[in-house]
């Protein structure tokens, strides 16, 4: 079944709104939509993540290069865990950075053409 080329679009252009809906809500909305809107964070920034070691995992394997979905997954991984509401787990935003390969691919690849250079 092929989906029209206005739905796609309309459907890309709904999860990017929704995504950009959810990130003040995570912050101010009341409770049960606050934690809606920290799960749909969660679960979007885990699938950027996942897809990026899906990459990098396949980039080993093959030993060949394909481009990684830049660092959404950590940035929307980090604003949901800032969003909770509970002063403990906030402390641990910044693991949100470390889930997402594509910050030490770019890391390694500043250092490779910079520092290492031949």
């Amino acid at each position: 079944m092929k989906i029209s080329s206005t739905v796609g679009d309309k459907l890309v252009q709904l999860f990017w709104l929704s995504l950009l809906l959810a990130v003040p809500l995570a912050f101010v909305a009341p409770s049960s939509l606050r934690w809606q809107a920290i799960v749909w964070l969660g679960l979007v920034g885990c699938l950027f993540s996942f897809a990026n070691w899906a990459i990098l995992v396949a980039q080993a394997l093959r030993k060949s290069s394909a481009s990684m979905v830049p660092a959404v997954g950590a940035v929307l991984l980090v604003l949901a865990i800032a969003a909770v509401p509970v002063p403990c787990v906030r402390r641990w935003a910044a693991v949100g950075l470390i889930a997402d390969p594509w910050i030490f691919a770019m890391l390694a690849a500043l250092l490779r053409s910079h520092v290492f250079r031949k």
